[in-house]
């Protein structure tokens, strides 16, 4: 059978058609392929999607026991005052009894004259206690011993001088007080300090992270000068003690010298009347004397009566400023013996030994031994390893949410791989206070407590923690970024890729993170959606 040409014509030209028309088909569907695949697209899966807030802070332990430089107690400087009005209290009782044995030995027997001299002799063993009482006044200066050579210098002066040297020792409070004590009249101090004496110098500290008993010795102070101090006052109460005793002694024999003044008066006065009766028989002029010398031996018997009183109260004032002194010594010796059981610390609990910062040389570092410190500055804490929480902060918007009780993931910055669980124990009630932050970013201080311990959980390293707020179980999970919305108020949507186009899905959302979003209808796991907005669809 024969084909006529018009026929062959024909199927050339379909054929060519065909060819042409599943050309142009085929690059149509290459474009689109093209692009779909400039779109980046995740697969949806099924899984958890959970709320979490993340903070930083530090590690810390509840149970922790801080340690204190000691504030020494004591003069800090010699107190000179306290003996310069000592001085001269006994210089001007001296005087007033050396003044009244001159006047009454001037017209007695070689009798009353014994008894001037003994007045004298007792009035200067008490100037001599008051320069010597400066011992204690003096504990704590440079010149730690220049009092003793002054006792033995003024002993030296009470047997040459007597009177004379009592009334010269009370008119310089300085005079016997060593080569400095003119420069601590009025310097004396209690109280806080750092210097001298009272230098707070560490020589022996526990080592840093090191684990402490109870009762162990954990710092010590250098202690050398307090020592000193000690011994000192110890020798200074002793002394004072027997100055108070010599001089009760010595006054009472002054007192009795005194009554011996008295007498001695009296028995002048008796004579003179007695030798007035005899005027009848003498002449006018041996009587006229004789009246005289009965009024003369009057007036100095009423001097001498009239003197006993104030004798008595400069006795008693004298005892009084010695008792002073001596008990002012027995207070400083009680400061020292503080002093030096102040100085040796002890940890108050077990533990772990942590050190604080100081500045030194220019920059921060840890407390070590030869560091000088100031009375009331921590420089060491003993915590509880057992005990250790986080003390983080949290942004103020983020604190709504956070809720006590709630779980959390902390992990340490210095260990990446170490997950420790804990639960948030303490939220603030207030904004801590910035200074460079505006008023609209503060943050509230937070406190976890880790339920697990680790041995590389120490305090003071940097730490964050995940506190988890919500959780969502077997939904689908679809990245935030690839749901859309038509406008402030429109349905949320997801871009589905099928045969060659995208296909557009309202979805129902649930809870959400900083990257993930729980859809609870309208999408299937294994679906591919687009994580960002199709040419297309722009």
């Amino acid at each position: 059978m024969s084909h006529s040409p018009r026929n062959s014509l024909l199927a050339i030209a379909v054929v060519i058609a065909a060819a042409i028309a599943y050309a142009q088909l085929g690059t149509k569907s290459s474009a689109s392929k093209s692009k779909q695949s400039e779109v980046r697209t995740a697969v949806i899966t099924t899984g958890e999607v959970e709320q979490t807030i993340r903070l930083s802070g530090t590690i810390g332990a509840e149970r922790f026991s801080g340690l204190m430089a000691p504030q020494l107690a004591g003069l800090r400087s010699g107190g000179g005052g306290g003996s310069s009005s000592g001085g001269s209290g006994s210089a001007s009782t001296s005087s007033a009894s050396s003044s009244s044995s001159s006047s009454a030995s001037s017209s007695t027997s070689s009798g009353s004259g014994k008894a001037s001299q003994s007045t004298n002799n007792s009035a200067a063993p008490s100037s001599a206690s008051g320069p010597s009482s400066s011992l204690g006044a003096l504990r704590g200066t440079t010149n730690r011993f220049g009092d003793r050579s002054q006792a033995s210098a003024s002993a030296s002066s009470k047997s040459s001088g007597k009177a004379s040297s009592a009334s010269s020792g009370g008119s310089s409070p300085t005079s016997g007080l060593g080569s400095t004590a003119g420069s601590l009249i009025n310097g004396s101090q209690r109280g806080g300090g750092g210097g001298g004496d009272f230098a707070l110098v560490l020589t022996k500290l526990a080592r840093a992270g090191a684990h402490v008993r109870k009762g162990e010795v954990v710092a010590e102070f250098d202690r050398i000068n307090q020592l000193n101090r000690l011994d000192d006052y110890k020798a200074s109460v002793f002394q004072l003690d027997a100055n108070v005793k010599k001089l009760k002694a010595d006054l009472a024999v002054a007192r009795e010298a005194h009554d011996q003044l008295i007498r001695s008066a009296k028995a002048d006065l008796d004579k003179a009347e007695l030798d007035l009766k005899t005027a009848p028989v003498r002449s006018a002029i041996e009587s006229e004397t004789l009246k005289l010398g009965v009024e003369e031996a009057k007036a100095k018997y009423q001097q001498v009566l009239g003197e006993a009183k104030m004798f008595d109260q400069s006795q008693r004032a004298q005892i009084r400023v010695a008792e002073i002194q001596r008990d002012q010594s027995k207070i400083e010796l009680d400061r020292a013996t503080a002093n030096v059981d102040r100085m040796v610390l002890r940890a108050p609990m077990d533990g772990v030994a942590v050190m604080q910062s100081i500045f030194r040389g220019g920059d921060f570092g840890q407390v070590q031994e030869g560091d000088q410190l100031w009375p009331g500055m921590t420089f060491m804490q003993v915590v509880d390893p057992s005990s250790m929480d986080v003390n983080a902060v949290v942004n103020q918007v983020d604190a709504e949410s956070i809720r006590l009780g709630m779980k959390a993931t902390v992990r340490l910055d210095a260990y990446p791989g170490l997950e420790l669980p804990a639960h948030v124990i303490g939220i603030g009630a207030m904004t801590k206070p910035g200074v460079w932050r505006p008023a609209y970013m503060r943050e509230i201080p937070v406190r976890l407590r880790l339920e697990k311990m680790d041995e590389r959980v120490i305090p003071d390293v940097s730490a964050s923690a995940e506190i988890h707020i919500a959780a969502e179980k077997q939904v689908h999970v679809v990245p935030l970024s690839a749901v859309f919305h038509e406008g402030p108020h429109g349905r949320p949507f997801v871009l589905i890729r099928e045969t060659g186009e995208w296909a557009r899905r309202e979805v129902e959302p649930g809870l959400r993170n900083n990257t993930s979003i729980a859809v609870r209808s309208g999408v299937n796991a294994g679906d591919v959606v687009a994580i960002e907005m199709p040419p297309s669809e722009k």
